[in-house]
């Protein structure tokens, strides 16, 4: 399922009726800011549980003493401190990609850049070897495609071999990747399961390359599709910061959060029937005029958002990659406005967003580009 174009007036619809609709049988969409975040903190009544009963106990689908527990525990190895120090890894994978692009002056940026950046960044910090990368964008794409359908993906069972694999490894040998860290880390009670190492580095490789690279795509979409916004950038460094929460408001990487009604919901006016599927509408309540001004703008000279918009969540489901999302999206951005201030969108390009489900990025992005200006 591809979203569609762009789906904000049917949003602004519901935000305005009311804020929640049953948008198709047996699916609520919640739209209204409020409610979302309200939505968010009551996960007694909205609850993360897994969908059809996989991956149970990872971190995204745990609410509760069991959720505090295992986030207190992960929390460690996502610290801001620690999550900025990965600002280096990300500048030099950056500019390898620029450097690969060549002199030939064209290339789908998508596919070049925004798209592998986030793929090899969490490999290096996972510490997965280079001639790995090719199948983690393969397993990451087909799980997401997945997440939220009966049947597990095609390479469900690739992908857990292969991450046990990686773990009984980090077990017998030293090192300072994530996964040394989380199999080496524990509370008072003990170490994480091989159940819990594999669901939560499994969950850790989806969400930290397709979120990240739906929201380079769109970053770099929204700068290119009006050249005055790209040269501005590029001449002025002090906007990169406020651009990459402009985009995260604006058109958010995951356009609704999922959730089940653990019982029956008041949200609002409505009353939400136990075990119905339920979308927390970050992408609307994002651009809700009652907290964002001008809000279907985006607006690269906007401040003061970044902890209002409800991209990364609220409460305790906040997400813990926030921080090194935003170092993966600045440090690039900052990298391509230093070294290919000339990149321009082909003048014939029509916009079609990236899916599935309730994800949002762009399909490809046909740029050109003069030869790379040289490393600083």
């Amino acid at each position: 399922m591809t979203p569609v174009p762009d789906p904000f007036p049917a949003l602004a619809e519901i935000r305005e009726d009311g804020g929640v609709a049953e948008v198709i049988p047996n699916f609520w969409l919640v739209a209204r800011y409020d409610l979302v975040r309200e939505g968010f903190k009551d996960s007694t009544c909205l609850s993360n549980r897994a969908p059809h009963g996989r991956e149970s106990d990872s971190i995204v689908h745990l609410d509760g003493e069991p959720h505090r527990k295992l986030r207190k525990l992960l929390s460690r190895a996502f610290t801001p401190r620690a999550m900025r120090g990965t600002e280096g890894i990300v500048a030099a994978i950056a500019n390898d990609l620029i450097d690969d692009l060549g002199d030939a002056g064209r290339t789908n940026f998508v596919d070049a850049f925004t798209r592998p950046l986030p793929t090899i960044v969490m490999s290096a910090i996972l510490g997965v070897p280079a001639q790995d990368r090719a199948d983690f964008v393969r397993w990451s794409d087909e799980a997401v495609a997945h997440a939220y359908l009966p049947e597990p993906a095609p390479s469900a069972d690739e992908f857990e071999a292969y991450v046990l694999g990686r773990i009984e490894e980090a077990r017998s040998s030293e090192g300072e990747t994530l996964i040394h860290y989380l199999v080496d880390e524990r509370d008072g009670e003990g170490r994480l399961t091989d159940r819990e190492l594999l669901h939560n580095v499994r969950i850790l490789i989806i969400a930290g390359n397709e979120t990240t690279a739906n929201l380079l795509g769109t970053t770099f979409f929204q700068l290119l599709s009006v050249p005055e916004r790209w040269e501005r950038v590029v001449a002025d460094a002090s906007l990169v910061e406020h651009v990459i929460e402009e985009s995260l408001r604006f058109d958010p990487p995951l356009n609704w959060v999922p959730r089940e009604a653990a019982s029956s919901c008041p949200v609002g006016e409505v009353t939400i029937p136990q075990d119905a599927h339920v979308g927390l509408g970050v992408g609307a309540a994002n651009r809700d005029p009652a907290v964002f001004e001008s809000p279907d703008d985006y607006d690269i000279d906007r401040h003061g958002i970044r902890n209002t918009h409800l991209t990364f969540g609220y409460g305790e489901h906040f997400c813990l990659g926030a921080t090194l999302a935003r170092v993966e999206a600045q440090t690039a951005l900052e990298v391509a406005r230093t070294r290919l201030p000339n990149l321009a969108l082909d003048p014939d390009f029509q916009f079609a967003p990236k899916g599935p489900i309730m994800m949002r990025g762009v399909s490809e992005l046909p740029v050109s580009f003069s030869p790379a200006k040289a490393r600083e």
